[in-house]
């Protein structure tokens, strides 16, 4: 415990994670999970008016968040008011900083929590790229299905990332992000937001598509258009092929 001589620690042998810089008035202690939690709670649930001549503090259901950003946090609307003309300049959406792809594309659509339910599929078969001219082909079959919930979980487990993303992340949708990305979906293209791919938008994009079946001119076959997994429910996306992608070179 040396290596944190000025915090306060869980006494819980693996503990619960929480250490907390120690005030003047707590001595040097581990101190029981509950009371620790407790402490921790009542501290990281204070928040304050991004309002700098106001700059009051509270708990998170006394504030209001910026709708486009939700960064700043207002303890009314008249604070939110006088504080745009400062604020307008840097406020970006919040997964703006997300849309960079590995390939090099950018996601252009909104970056959505899933918080309806859905099936997983859990295919079997072959994908074959044959030689020049590119053509892909596809056999599978259903192996599985999974009903998920909230976040993308396991439906009998999503109460769990639900109450985290009310309670720990005071819905904060850039802090449940950092906790679990595989909860969000691109609006541009399904993109579950933890994949690192490029934006499969098939056509609707402004730069080219650069998925295999639009690059070898090949439209999305039945068992990927139409997947049931949450990220793909309510969006109308194309089905390709981007006509952009042909001459794309191909990376193996």
């Amino acid at each position: 415990m040396n290596r944190k001589r000025n915090a306060i620690g869980c006494s819980r042998r693996r503990g619960c994670g929480y250490w907390l810089s120690r005030p003047p008035s707590i001595p040097h202690t581990l101190l029981s999970c509950a009371t620790l939690c407790s402490l921790a709670s009542s501290i990281y649930s204070q928040f304050t008016c991004s309002n700098p001549p106001c700059s009051k503090a509270g708990s998170a259901n006394e504030f209001s968040r910026c709708s486009k950003c939700q960064s700043t946090y207002y303890c009314n609307r008249e604070c939110q008011l006088a504080h745009w003309s400062a604020h307008k300049t840097q406020c970006k959406p919040w997964f703006d900083k997300h849309r960079k792809c590995d390939d090099m594309s950018a996601h252009f659509g909104k970056l959505e929590l899933v918080t309806w339910s859905g099936v997983c599929q859990v295919t079997e078969g072959t994908l074959l790229l044959q030689s020049v001219p590119f053509t892909l082909q596809r056999n599978p079959t259903i192996a599985a299905k999974e009903h998920l919930g909230f976040g993308c979980v396991f439906e009998e487990e999503a109460a769990d990332p639900k109450e985290r993303f009310e309670t720990d992340c005071h819905s904060d949708l850039e802090k449940f992000f950092e906790y679990r990305p595989q909860g969000f979906r691109w609006t541009c293209c399904e993109l579950v937001g933890s994949s690192p791919y490029g934006c499969d938008h098939h056509g609707t994009g402004p730069k080219a598509c650069t998925c295999d079946f639009c690059r070898s001119g090949e439209r999305l076959p039945d068992d990927v258009y139409n997947n049931p997994h949450p990220s793909r429910k309510g969006l109308e996306l194309s089905r390709g092929p981007d006509p952009r992608s042909r001459g794309i070179p191909w990376t193996m």
